[in-house]
């Protein structure tokens, strides 16, 4: 079945979303653009919680920061896939092959290598998207827009970190930007503390770093 009859017919109600694969497979279409447009995998997820799709089950439903995590891991592995320089880009009829390729990355248990449960069960994570608390992103060390091709270098984690909290408060307009503002370098202190225990090369934690990396990303400006 080709992309666009799969899409047509979920979306349609013929054929039920009832299992990880389903849910991954229509973000994957969806992202083929929106990855790309907009604001990117936050655009995404508002699609598929519109249409009362999640990675989730249980308490674990429509949770913003597991299914945003299995968006950004579908854009790791659209990256590691895709030629930008040539503009090589993958095909919606691509996903079979695309996810035995990347199964490491998409499964339904690989959130758990990344986040606690007791960190993603929690109110603020549910509901506004929080980087892991056990181990960065894959390719999160990788400049944005670009082919993940360079080895890991920290300068450019706190940008990533930094867009993606400017881009959260783009989507969450009613959250006081103090409150977001705390949240973020709450979460990104504590993720950097449990790194160093880890790897002791990884720089220590600078909330004046982080805090430049907001101004810089526009945290707080109209979109």
């Amino acid at each position: 079945m080709s992309a666009e009859e799969f899409l047509a017919d979920v979306e349609g109600g013929v054929v039920p979303v009832d299992c990880h694969e389903k849910v991954l497979r229509i973000a994957f279409i969806y992202m083929d653009e929106g990855l790309w447009l907009g604001s990117g995998v936050f655009d995404v997820v508002e699609k598929l919680h519109a249409r009362g799709w999640s990675f989730g089950e249980g308490e674990l439903r429509f949770n913003r920061t597991l299914d945003i995590f299995y968006l950004a891991q579908l854009a790791a592995a659209i990256y590691r896939s895709t030629d930008q320089l040539e503009g090589d880009f993958l095909s919606p009829d691509d996903f079979q092959s695309f996810y035995t390729t990347h199964h490491a990355l998409l499964h339904s248990s690989a959130w758990r290598s990344y986040y606690s449960t007791a960190f993603l069960t929690q109110r603020t994570t549910a509901r506004f998207h929080r980087l892991p608390d056990l181990q960065d992103l894959p390719d999160s060390d990788s400049p944005l827009g670009l082919p993940r091709l360079r080895p890991p270098a920290h300068a450019t984690k706190l940008p990533r970190w930094a867009h993606n909290v400017a881009r959260t408060r783009r989507r969450q307009p009613s959250l006081l930007l103090a409150t977001l503002t705390g949240l973020a370098l709450s979460t990104l202190e504590t993720t950097i503390t449990r790194l160093r225990m880890a790897r002791s090369s990884v720089p220590p934690y600078s909330e004046t770093q982080a805090r430049f990396w907001l101004e810089y990303m526009g945290l707080g400006s109209p979109s």
